[in-house]
């Protein structure tokens, strides 16, 4: 989550990160590059992937999993 100095806010996934901006790809999937002298306040937030699904997917499901998130990759 990245709060901005004029008040707007972004939540999504770090992309890319250099001394001066950075990159955060949303929900949406749209990419959002903020300078880092807007940035008022920024903090990580928790995965949106379940706890312990590992445990709750059978030995076929996992893989399957895998192979559906590594095509999002890409996106």
């Amino acid at each position: 989550m990245v709060a901005t100095t004029d008040g707007r806010t972004y939540a999504g996934i770090l992309k890319a990160e250099d001394t001066t901006k950075l990159q955060i790809l949303t929900p949406e999937a749209k990419l959002i590059t903020i300078s880092k002298s807007e940035i008022d306040e920024r903090a990580s937030g928790k995965s949106s992937m379940p706890e312990n699904l590992i445990k709750q997917l059978s030995k076929s499901d996992l893989p399957d999993l895998v192979e559906f998130l590594a095509t999002l990759r890409g996106k």
